[in-house]
């Protein structure tokens, strides 16, 4: 049986004295990791987690919760990131909750556990004996996603799931010395540290942009694995501060799709070699490709050969390639369902697929080209067209850093589309509107630009289009 535990045991055993997690703040060896790993272990034992309960870790410290999921691991637990606390809304419960000393979490209730985050290392190696799974079909790890709906499910992952996700994982461009931006709560975030301890190469970690930069300029990273927002934002302050830093070999880029200016920026500034990642919480990877000036800006990328894809019509059927439907995918490790919701569930595993929510064009070599999304499309007065690509066309300006585009109804019963945009100088709205009521065919009557300092975005990168509503329904109430 393959555990993420048996793994750094092995690392352990193998080389003690390799680095097993590097930070700007300092690094651990593998035998410094399996040390704190058993003392918080042993808390948890101590406190009365048992085998197969749901531990839930609110710790906004990557490495704390990278040991603290990896104590689960040995305690037989389910484990379940929340990145740090904030209100439960996923339709599951759980029996623990770890946070850390800093206090910035207070979860109400019982069962919750306290961290401390500076382990004195002094004592030796705690005998406590490890707890085991029933099987590898058992539920080791559940990952909360939401999409852009706001709304938390748990994906549920078995102990083999996991091994083969991350084994696949490895196969792709820049997988091996990457650091991850994306948060802790993220799969793509959880799959990056298992690669680490796969592979037996360290976890680099930086929990806040200050970190990534110091990161970068100390060297040793080989690939950044973030959404094209946090890219974006890492570049302007590279460029506003003057720092030089030393070129990756790879930009891994997932979550949305990436304007052609970024690419151009990413090559130009940080790395030469920039891919695309496509796929989900549900499925694991599915598809990715590497991005030039030549490729659709739209491109998810090429089906790997562990997936399937097909794009189908509304009554399921499957369409030629090259003609826009909705997009299913199938991977080996794929969950079958949500935790405790029967209706997501029914709604987005079907027949053995997983209906991701996206729309898409399979062309005949394999390519994916995504066309928005099925819950996304916008329909002012007859004309629909997806916020999507209207966000791509009004990133190609110069003058916008970043975009958000949804609909709303004025009170006067007209429904317009705000664009609502993030930009470093001034905005000509009437430019603007002239722009994108020709290249969309609607009236720039229906185009409401809204100026704000920043893009709701969940930690994938993708725009919450539910909460930029409510904030910008509420901004004009108070006008």
């Amino acid at each position: 049986m393959r555990t993420p535990y048996d793994f750094l045991l092995y690392r352990f055993r193998l080389d003690p004295a390799a680095i097993a997690l590097r930070r700007p703040s300092g690094q651990i060896s593998f035998a410094e990791l399996l040390l704190r790993v058993k003392r918080v272990a042993r808390i948890l034992r101590s406190a009365g987690v048992r085998p197969g309960q749901v531990v839930v870790t609110a710790i906004a410290d990557k490495s704390l919760d990278w040991i603290v999921t990896l104590a689960i691991f040995h305690e037989a637990a389910v484990s379940c990131s929340y990145g740090r606390y904030k209100p439960w809304t996923a339709p599951f419960g759980y029996d623990w909750i770890v946070v850390d000393d800093s206090g910035a979490s207070s979860p109400p209730g019982g069962n919750v556990i306290v961290i401390e985050r500076r382990m004195p290392l002094s004592e030796e190696m705690p005998r406590l004996p490890r707890r085991h799974y029933a099987s590898e079909d058992a539920v080791a790890r559940i990952s909360l996603t939401s999409g852009t709906s706001g709304r938390a499910r748990g994906v549920p992952s078995t102990l083999a799931q996991l091994a083969q996700r991350t084994e696949t994982a490895l196969a792709t461009p820049g997988a091996i010395g990457a650091l991850c931006m994306l948060g802790s709560n993220t799969a793509a975030d959880f799959r990056s540290s298992l690669m680490s301890v796969f592979a037996g190469t360290p976890l680099l970690v930086a929990t806040t942009k200050k970190e990534v930069v110091q990161s970068l300029r100390e060297g040793g990273v080989r690939s950044l694995t973030g959404s094209p927002t946090m890219v974006a934002q890492l570049l302007d302050e590279l460029e506003a501060s003057g720092t030089q830093v030393p070129a990756l070999e790879w930009m891994r880029l997932a979550g949305a799709a990436t304007p052609k200016p970024l690419l151009a920026r990413i090559q130009r500034l940080i790395a030469p070699h920039v891919v695309n990642l496509y796929g989900a919480t549900e499925t694991g990877g599915v598809c990715s490709c590497r991005l030039t000036a030549a490729t659709d800006a739209s491109a998810a990328g090429y089906v790997a050969p562990h997936a399937q894809v097909e794009v189908v019509d509304d009554d399921g059927r499957v369409l030629a390639p090259g003609e826009e439907g909705t997009v299913r995918t199938k991977t080996p490790y794929m969950a079958s369902g949500y935790v405790e919701d029967p209706q997501a569930s029914a709604s987005a595993f079907r027949e053995g697929w997983f209906y991701p929510g996206d729309r898409g064009v399979l062309r005949a070599d394999g390519l994916l080209v995504l066309a928005g999304r099925d819950t996304e499309v916008l329909n002012l007065g007859g004309v629909k067209f997806d916020p999507v690509q209207m966000e791509q066309f009004l990133l190609e300006a110069g003058d916008v850093r970043d975009a958000a585009v949804f609909a709303v109804t004025a009170a006067s019963g007209v429904q317009l589309a705000v664009l609502s945009l993030v930009a470093a100088g001034e905005l000509d709205a009437r430019a603007i509107r002239e722009r994108v009521s020709g290249k969309f065919q609607l009236n720039p009557a229906q185009l409401a630009i809204w100026r704000i300092e920043e893009i709701l975005r969940n930690g994938m990168g993708k725009v919450m289009r539910n909460e930029m509503r409510e904030r910008y329904v509420a901004a004009m109430r108070r006008q």
